[in-house]
């Protein structure tokens, strides 16, 4: 049997508003959707017109037989008719040949898939490049709330990650953004034989900010802060990619508590894999981006284009099982 290597990916299932009743989890939820739509492309959503999204496979998972289950699903997605590009491997060639694959009659070419067991809230994915968590996170809410109605429609779900423990977070006094930060050049109009402004031209270039931890900065604070949106640096006509820290210190007490500000943290950047790094500073020390974070390598069996079923999901309940039983995470 072939193998992959891939990070399992822990998330904890969070609701906008509470539903009043402790027993309704996204599990069971998804269960009352997959019954409502039993053929797996009655499920598909179409959200851009052109690429399809569908829950395919489902099913019960044990460790073992008094251990509890976890609900395996693997979500898919196609583009209609699109074709794959193929490359000829030919070492001797300056540019090698460039062709393309249609698909079979009856069958599309595989855009993206995440497999991904649920127990209760409690979620365990594996992504691809091209399908990640943000994608699945949208289509079950898509599907809970739009197609099945079996979330009310002034509800959502959020795939958020672990907030660390209670006993951690004491006064928390500011986070720290660190990335590299593209800085682009732009033009200055100035007059063809103006030898004064083409000196200032070369003394002071304009640069405008980019790149992810940028936007996650003024997505994060909004326009409830004044951020400036580039700076000149003389002598620098082609800047390169370079490493920035942004430190958001908060000089009073704030008051939002600090349990509801690292929920926010897990929350609304639990989408972010690799992008930028970030840091919480608090009273008593600092707390990570690998502490909200909780992400293991699993090798998996592997066979005709997808993972054995009896294999990952299994692996995926037992870590769950050890992260409770190392006190990672609590049910």
């Amino acid at each position: 049997m072939e193998y992959q290597r891939k990070k399992f990916v822990y998330k904890i299932a969070t609701f906008l508003k509470a539903t009043g009743d402790k027993t309704v989890t996204l599990e069971k939820l998804l269960h009352q959707a997959l019954k409502k739509f039993p053929k797996a492309l009655d499920r598909a959503e179409n959200p851009d017109g052109t690429e399809f999204r569908f829950l395919n496979y489902s099913g019960n998972h044990l460790i073992a037989e008094s251990a509890q289950s976890i609900f395996g699903c693997e979500f898919l997605a196609f583009e209609q008719g699109a074709d794959q590009s193929t490359i000829k491997i030919d070492p001797s060639a300056t540019s090698v040949d460039v062709d393309a694959m249609l698909a079979n009659k009856g069958e599309e070419f595989l855009a993206g898939a995440i497999y991904f067991g649920v127990a209760g809230n409690h979620v365990v994915l594996v992504q691809s490049k091209a399908l990640r968590s943000k994608d699945l996170e949208a289509y079950i809410n898509w599907i809970l709330v739009e197609k099945t109605k079996v979330l009310s429609a002034d509800n959502r779900i959020g795939l958020a990650d672990h907030t660390p423990s209670k006993k951690t977070v004491k006064g928390v006094r500011g986070i720290e953004i660190s990335s590299p930060i593209h800085l682009e050049a732009m033009s200055l109009p100035i007059a063809k034989g103006d030898r004064e402004k083409q000196e200032e031209k070369h003394a002071f270039v304009p640069l405008k900010f980019g790149g992810k931890a940028w936007d996650v900065v003024k997505t994060m604070f909004g326009d409830g802060f004044d951020l400036p949106d580039g700076l000149k640096v003389a002598d620098l006509a082609n800047a390169p990619d370079i490493e920035v820290k942004v430190f958001l210190k908060w000089k009073a007490s704030r008051n939002e508590d600090d349990v509801d500000f690292m929920n926010s943290i897990a929350k609304n950047l639990s989408h972010v894999s690799d992008e930028f790094d970030y840091t919480i500073h608090t009273r008593t020390g600092t707390i990570t981006k690998d502490e909200f974070k909780i992400e293991q390598p699993f090798s998996y069996g592997w066979s005709k284009g997808r993972p054995k079923f009896e294999d990952i999901f299994p692996k995926m309940a037992a870590w769950l099982a050890e992260l409770v039983e190392l006190g990672k995470i609590t049910v």
